[in-house]
């Protein structure tokens, strides 16, 4: 009876123990219950470093930094690359146009011109060039055909013989060693000329590629080539 006594629990005993275990099971429940995903930040916006184009050089100015095109030497058609050149800044009459790299560019702002010279063999030889030059402000056409007369050391080509159709005059020395050939045009109200010089023997070579600075000539206004 004794023995049965201690075997036998209170009932508020096995309460406490129920409830206890019942604790237990509902903490290791919710100790392994998983945490909710956490939520990653939103990555940043793409930035675009590309500058835009301002509108007023998105026009007719816009060109390429290189052109394909084919120079015609002794006769034999040989592919050239050639780059693009603008006149500097402030420029009375502003251009572009393209060079093949054995040509250099040197502006003359004292002169308001632009010196191209032959650079051969990258030595540069100021005795075969092409010079662009913009007469002052009202400047006559008496007076720039009397100056590019002088600077071409020849006389007046007439008219039906010009090479040009955007020339209003042109003038040409006599056949000789030295070849000088001068082209005077007006463009926005100024006078400039453009004068090709160079020793005859450079003929083969020099002739054609002074012929491309004029080929792809653009003035900078947007309203074409030489003649516009």
């Amino acid at each position: 009876m004794q023995a049965n006594r201690r075997t036998r629990r209170d009932p508020r005993t096995r309460f406490a123990l129920l409830a206890g275990a019942l604790l237990s099971t509902a903490l290791a429940a919710c100790s392994q219950r998983p945490e909710p995903p956490r939520m990653e930040e939103p990555p940043l916006p793409r930035v675009d470093t590309t500058p835009e184009i301002p509108a007023e050089t998105a026009g007719p100015t816009s060109r390429p930094e290189t052109l394909q095109d084919t120079l015609v030497l002794e006769g034999m058609p040989e592919p050239v690359t050639l780059r693009l050149y603008r006149s500097p800044p402030g420029f009375p009459l502003a251009f572009g146009t393209y060079l093949p790299a054995d040509l250099v560019a040197e502006p003359a702002p004292s002169d308001d011109a632009v010196h191209f010279y032959a650079n051969f063999g990258g030595q540069r030889n100021d005795a075969a060039r092409v010079e662009m030059k913009v007469y002052p402000e009202g400047t006559t056409e008496e007076s720039a055909r009397n100056e590019l007369a002088s600077t071409t050391g020849g006389s007046l080509v007439a008219a039906g013989e010009r090479r040009y159709p955007w020339t209003l005059a042109e003038y040409a020395a006599p056949s000789g060693a030295v070849v000088s050939r001068g082209m005077l045009g007006r463009h926005d109200g100024r006078f400039f000329h453009l004068l090709v010089r160079y020793p005859a023997e450079f003929g083969d070579g020099f002739a054609p590629r002074a012929a491309m600075v004029m080929k792809h000539w653009q003035w900078e206004d947007g309203s074409g080539g030489l003649g516009s």
